[in-house]
């Protein structure tokens, strides 16, 4: 990821995509953001690619995005 956090949050928040796909640990740092109250999106779907999670970070993932992650 090469923007910066905050302004990938804002960006994001201006936007409010229906569809987030992305590395997985980029993901994770949006799920944070979110449960910290910074992202404000409601995607339908969340598709994290090009890394393994474990059924504990696709969970996380869904409650703090209200999204289930797609898997594969």
């Amino acid at each position: 990821m090469h923007t910066p956090l905050p302004q990938l949050v804002a960006e994001l928040n201006t936007y409010r995509p229906a569809v987030v796909i992305g590395y997985a640990s980029t993901i994770q740092l949006l799920t944070a953001e979110r449960e910290a109250g910074r992202l404000h999106i409601d995607p339908v779907l969340v598709e994290p690619a090009g890394e393994t999670m474990t059924s504990v970070d696709t969970d996380r993932i869904a409650a703090a995005l209200e999204a289930a992650p797609a898997t594969v």
